[in-house]
């Protein structure tokens, strides 16, 4: 259902004219509604959104990112493949590569911004 919304929200909006603040508030809106939801169907959810517009990729990436405390090794490889099938452009790998996948690479679950 949250997905269905998401998607009915960013159609009010231009692609080319929204700001990625305005797409990050709109994710941390609807992140709430999925967010006591396993993480493997909120992973399916990214999944989903990472083949729409550049809108919905910024969203599926940063639920992903917001799950950092839950993942575990195997998740690696679906980052891997994320990184080969979506990252196509600057904007994508600002949104994925600076969150997700660095914890990832480099072990770490905790970001600079939970130690403030």
């Amino acid at each position: 259902m949250a997905l269905q919304e998401l998607r009915q929200e960013f159609k009010q909006y231009n692609a080319s004219d929204i700001r990625v603040p305005v797409v990050r508030k709109i994710s941390t809106q609807y992140f709430r509604k999925v967010k006591r939801k396993p993480r493997d169907e909120i992973f399916q959810l990214c999944e989903d959104l990472k083949s729409g517009n550049w809108m919905e990729r910024a969203v599926a990436f940063d639920w992903a990112f917001r799950l950092r405390r839950q993942y575990e090794k195997t998740d690696y490889n679906l980052f891997e493949s994320w990184l080969k099938r979506h990252v196509d452009g600057w904007g994508s790998c600002d949104n994925f590569c600076t969150h997700a996948a660095v914890l990832t690479c480099f072990g770490s679950t905790r970001s600079p911004i939970d130690e403030k």
